[in-house]
């Protein structure tokens, strides 16, 4: 059974640019605003209650992260890797989406164990996760396919 399709794009500096995610909730689709300031999207719930528009505070330096699956946050990861040094511990902003595809905005606190491994310190709600990033930014422990070949 699939739990969760992801799809996230990325822009040239490595934000993200569009993120659609489906699960049995429902379908969102966040992306930012021009200006870097707010997210802007839509939730389709699968009870049929209609498209509910959504704007969200946004700072360029914030991630989204679907809660239980690496990726959105591993794109954040790995973009932080030449400024954060193996040992050190950081706090970023996110848009934490949970399972039911409720929104939070939180903090969480990550430290950088290795050169591609991260943990995401536990917190009230969240639990602590490990997550290996490989040298494209990519989950290690998963599968990619490109939308374009050269």
């Amino acid at each position: 059974m699939i739990s969760h399709a992801v799809l996230l794009e990325v822009d040239l500096a490595g934000r993200p640019a569009r993120l659609e995610l489906t699960t049995p909730e429902g379908l969102l689709t966040l992306h930012p605003s021009a200006d870097g300031t707010q997210l802007h999207g839509n939730i389709v719930r699968s009870g049929g209650w209609g498209v509910k528009p959504l704007t969200l505070r946004w700072d360029p330096e914030c991630e989204i992260d679907v809660v239980g699956r690496p990726l959105a946050i591993a794109v954040g990861l790995h973009r932080r890797r030449e400024q954060t040094p193996v040992g050190d511990t950081i706090e970023i902003g996110v848009i934490a989406i949970g399972p039911d595809l409720g929104l939070t905005t939180t903090m969480r606190r990550i430290r950088r164990e290795g050169v591609g491994a991260w943990r995401i310190l536990p917190r009230v709600g969240f639990l602590e996760t490990q997550i290996e990033i490989d040298l494209d930014g990519l989950p290690a422990a998963g599968s990619n396919w490109p939308l374009e070949v050269d």
